[in-house]
């Protein structure tokens, strides 16, 4: 439904005494709009006002004289020729900026609003309260007001800092958008959100609200913040130094290198040193914004990650990079390491640890002449409790993380029945090779293929229904050369042969009840192959000392050369881990995907890594990640639709697969 309402004035001081009218409307004869204008200088003042139409065409202009302290007062016809439409924008140019008055405007003698003039101007506007209830909804209209065509980008945020939609447009010079809030964004919009709005060119706007029956009307103006698109960054400009939002990094920047340094409130580590330009150029993707505040703000992104880390420009390191730690002292790498995970575990207290309370226990154990064998230990025993997949910890000939036995918990059975393997996650994989052989063998179609390096297998059940197998989101390159556009040009191209296949099926099955994650963004390229429009698929946040980082909120949208839109059945189980977990979040908004078999294994996190002082690799989770619905899965993981086990000894004993069969029986073949 579009509403139709008119909008206050705005003077964008220094810009020739102009202001704007961004939407008035004499729709049917049941709005109104009246208008005063005064003129608090002692001199007389000439008005020229020149109206628009929607799409940018002027239809008229007309002058006026305000004497001095004089007021035009009266129905906003009176600005307007005779060759006005019965909406549209105004543009009203006068000798000074001491021109001032307020809008009002009124529906069919129902409720009414008016809005002082202001300077509201900017190529971004936020518009903060955007209402969308039983009660109250709310449009918006924003106009171009330059003579150039420009690109629009609107966002509707969560009141949390979270972008749930985007839309894109294109507006010529001079036109308008007004629209309802939910006729711009599908899906199911939040009671209260906001929307943002960044363009290449000035806007003007502002947002009405309207209660049931237009009995009240609550007029919002916009707020102007100052936006600037991300440039590529010189080395000159990078020069200096550099404090990141969250992960406790340091960027130093000569002419030629940079140093990368680690920080938690002991002390600081030079994990990476005299990193060389083509290094850079090679593997991280820089980009350098320009705040309101006018320092500079970086952003820093690993090529083939789907995360920014933004880091603020400071005038130096603080004094704990300047002598940064080094060596094996066993106390120091203790220290750093507590203080490490203190900063940036997000789920220490829900994970059931008191990480107070581990220092004031294992503290004690470690003493200058503690062996590094001890340290290792003495580590270990403290994060155990944890049952983290993406907490570790890895020395030079030891490694260890408190998540793997809750990943080879399921096969203890079999393994202590069994002499072939010694080693219990060596006796876990072949379970999970076996299993994907039974489906091969006894299920799919004699034709099914595979790729991705053996990580992804796809075909066939019955010639109706499509299977697609997601071993992992990495290790695609054969050649293992590391570089993420040859992992997604090999996933691209299994993707379009598997997508082409199941042009010809009624329904698909996805299956990544063994996924041991790897890279988010090849999850969000398989799920945009299933996609119908652009969605939110999640957001995350990294913590930071004393709260969190602003939401970095991602979607899909459909993609690549052919999609699937029929029936899809996800299956997952405590063996999809972390990015095979986030695929399954971005599924979430999916309505064609229902999820069977058990809930994921929960961790969802980016893995932080940290290099202690004494060489030691430590790693853990440091984001939140939230669904499209506002639910962090962490530790509990996604949760099926319908809930069957997996992982049966003795099913696979014989080559079944009762979660394959019920998936089919399901999709009604």
């Amino acid at each position: 439904m579009l509403i139709l309402f008119c909008l206050a004035l705005s003077n964008p001081q220094g810009k020739n005494h102009e202001y704007t009218l961004p939407h008035y409307t004499l729709k049917d004869g049941l709005w109104s709009t009246s208008i005063s204008l005064h003129n608090g200088t002692s001199t007389t003042q000439h008005l020229q006002v020149t109206a628009y139409d929607n799409d940018g065409q002027a239809t008229g202009s007309t002058h006026h004289e305000l004497a001095p302290n004089a007021t035009l007062v009266g129905a906003i016809e009176q600005l307007l020729s005779d060759g006005h439409t019965e909406a549209g924008w105004l543009r009203i140019n006068a000798d000074t900026d001491q021109l001032t008055g307020i809008i009002k405007f009124a529906f069919d003698g129902s409720g009414s609003s008016s809005l002082p003039i202001s300077s509201e101007r900017d190529t971004g506007l936020l518009f903060p309260l955007i209402e969308n209830n039983s009660q109250w909804r709310s449009g918006f209209a924003l106009v171009n007001t330059s003579d150039k065509e420009t690109t629009l980008t609107l966002e509707l945020m969560h009141s949390d800092g979270r972008v749930l939609a985007t839309e894109q447009l294109t507006l010529s010079a001079y036109s308008k958008l007004v629209t309802m809030a939910d006729d711009l964004f599908s899906g199911d919009l939040p009671g209260e959100s906001i929307v943002r709005a960044t363009s290449t060119q000035d806007l003007a706007g502002f947002a009405l609200s309207f209660k049931d029956g237009l009995s009240q009307i609550v007029a919002v103006p916009a707020r102007p913040f100052h936006y600037q698109p991300q440039q590529d960054i010189t080395f000159s400009e990078l020069e200096g130094v550099w404090k990141s939002r969250g992960y406790g990094f340091y960027l130093d920047a000569t002419a030629e290198v940079l140093t990368l340094y680690q920080h938690n409130q002991f002390g600081c580590v030079a994990a990476h040193a005299n990193i060389s330009r083509q290094a850079i150029a090679n593997d991280v993707e820089l980009r350098i914004l320009e705040p309101a505040d006018s320092s500079k703000l970086l952003g820093f992104q690993t090529k083939g990650s789907i995360t920014t880390m933004y880091f603020d420009r400071v005038q130096e390191l603080e004094s704990p990079c300047l002598t940064p730690l080094t060596g094996r002292d066993p106390e120091v790498n203790f220290e750093f390491f507590w203080a490490t995970l203190h900063e940036h575990h997000p789920y220490l207290a829900a994970r059931g640890v008191d990480w107070a309370d581990a220092y004031d226990l294992y503290r004690p154990q470690v003493g200058p002449n503690t062996s590094d064998a001890e340290l290792f230990d003495t580590l270990s025993h403290m994060m155990a409790p944890l049952r983290c997949l993406h907490t570790g910890i890895e020395a030079v000939d030891r490694e260890y993380s408190p998540g793997i036995a809750r990943v080879t918990s399921r096969f203890e059975d079999g393994f202590n029945h069994q002499s072939e393997y010694t080693d219990m996650l060596d006796y876990t994989f072949s379970q999970v090779e076996l299993q994907q052989r039974h489906v091969k063998q006894n299920y799919l179609d004699d034709d099914y293929q595979q790729g991705a390096n053996g990580m992804i297998f796809w075909g066939t059940i019955d010639g109706s229904i499509g299977y697609l197998n997601l071993y992992a989101f990495d290790d695609y390159d054969p050649s293992d050369s590391g570089d993420p556009a040859i992992q997604q040009a090999i996933l691209t191209d299994v993707l379009d042969r598997a997508m082409d296949l199941f042009q010809n099926v009624d329904a698909v099955i996805v299956d990544v009840r063994v996924n041991l994650g790897g890279d988010d963004g090849l999850g969000l390229m398989v799920a945009s192959r299933f996609a119908d429009q652009r969605r939110l698929a999640f957001s995350k946040k990294a913590k930071t000392v004393d709260g969190f980082t602003a939401y970095e909120s991602h979607f899909l949208e459909p993609e690549g050369l052919t999609t699937f839109q029929g029936p899809v059945v996800l299956l997952t189980s405590m063996l999809t881990i972390s990015a095979g977990e986030v695929f399954a979040v971005d599924t979430m908004p999916l309505d064609n995907f229902i999820r069977m078999g058990e809930p994921t294994f929960g961790v969802f996190s980016d893995v932080l890594g940290r290099i202690l002082p004494n060489g030691w690799e430590a790693s853990m989770p440091n984001e939140l990640f939230i669904s499209a619905a506002g639910v962090d899965h962490e530790l509990t993981g996604v949760p099926p639709h319908i809930n069957l086990p997996c992982w049966s000894h003795d099913e696979r004993q014989i080559g079944r697969d009762s979660v394959l069969e019920a998936a089919i029986e399901y999709l009604g073949h």
